[in-house]
């Protein structure tokens, strides 16, 4: 992140917002343009708003039969104007909850790498019902939502090195996106920017105890064999922090035939595991510290309860506990918490 794109200092009641926006459209051009993709499994009135912007270019990342029956639900591609009510709503209400991601894309860029016409037109996508966008975006196969949408699609589903499984990819998550792109190596890193320039989330996961509002990731475009630039702003103390990426061991690289779906190798499926045992760690520790059932050691901070969650889950994995089903339940019982600890169950990222 430039110099430039750091937003200046503001009052307090204003700076996150204000700093996200100034990071988001510092760098916006005459090809240069700000998007962002959001989750209507979290940000539930979505689907709602878009129907009623009128001068907003937006559509479902969802094709297909299914695009109708999970309009409500749907991973949505929207273009971002700086002063525009959907912008300030999205940024203002929805910076800190996880709703989506953000990001700046070249339309010149998408135009070059997505210049062979789809297979099905939109007009027939339309007419069948499995395309959900703003009306006027189905005039022009070359709108620049449309060619971001079908460089995102390819990214919908991944299939596992270890097992072969195919699964959904909800890169559009905070979360998961931060951990994929410190995880892929330079082919994987350059593929998936493709158009896009930058990217920008929040520093969020489903656990609020490790949700920081006020800190903002961003990750520029990489040189070509590199990595991307990756940092960690803090909008209060205007500090900026190199992230590192993960050390890189597979039996496989990413390097795949064009249209193949893409590869999550082992290496990074143990980051993404990684990531969920941190969750679980976390979740165990609120719940520990809320049912006050602790031991006489003196805790002065939340971080001396996970500390103290994390050892407890050592201790079960060095004792023979594998899963973290197995774990869920065996620290259940052993500090009498009331409530399950909620995504223990989810599926693999």
């Amino acid at each position: 992140m430039t110099q430039a794109a750091l937003a200046p200092e503001t009052k307090s009641d204003t700076l996150i917002p204000d700093s996200v926006k100034a990071s988001l459209f510092a760098k916006v051009t005459d090809d240069i343009a700000a998007y962002a993709i959001i989750d209507g499994q979290w940000c539930e009135d979505i689907y709602g708003r878009l129907l009623g912007e009128e001068n907003s270019d937006w559509c479902s990342l969802i094709a297909g039969e299914l695009a109708h029956e999970l309009a409500l639900t749907a991973p949505y591609l929207v273009r971002l104007e700086q002063d525009s009510d959907l912008t300030n709503w999205l940024i203002e209400e929805g910076w800190g909850k996880g709703w989506g991601i953000y990001f700046l894309a070249s339309k010149s860029r998408a135009k070059e790498l997505y210049k062979t016409p789809p297979p099905e037109s939109l007009k027939q996508q339309v007419e069948r019902g499995a395309f959900v966008a703003s009306p006027d975006i189905s005039e022009d196969e070359a709108t620049d939502v449309v060619l971001l949408r079908r460089h995102f699609r390819r990214y919908l589903r991944v299939e596992f090195e270890s097992d072969g499984r195919l699964v959904r990819f909800r890169f559009f998550d905070p979360a998961v996106l931060r951990v994929w792109l410190l995880s892929t190596n330079p082919l994987e890193t350059q593929a998936f920017f493709g158009p896009i320039t930058d990217f920008i989330a929040e520093d969020w996961c489903e656990e609020p105890s490790l949700c920081h509002d006020h800190q903002l990731w961003h990750f520029a475009a990489p040189r070509p064999g590199e990595h991307c630039t990756a940092n960690r702003f803090d909008m209060q103390t205007r500090q900026l922090t190199p992230m590192t990426p993960f050390a890189e061991s597979s039996t496989q690289t990413n390097d795949r035939p064009k249209g193949h779906i893409t590869l999550i190798r082992k290496a990074q499926e143990k980051a993404f595991e990684d990531m969920q045992w941190e969750l679980f760690v976390a979740k165990v520790a609120q719940k520990i510290f809320q049912a006050g059932n602790l031991p006489q050691e003196q805790f002065l901070t939340f971080t001396d309860v996970q500390n103290f969650a994390r050892d407890r889950v050592d201790e079960a994995i060095e004792n023979g506990v594998e899963t973290i089903e197995d774990l869920n339940e065996h620290l259940h019982k052993k500090f009498n918490i009331k409530d399950s600890i909620r995504g223990t169950n989810d599926e693999k990222k």
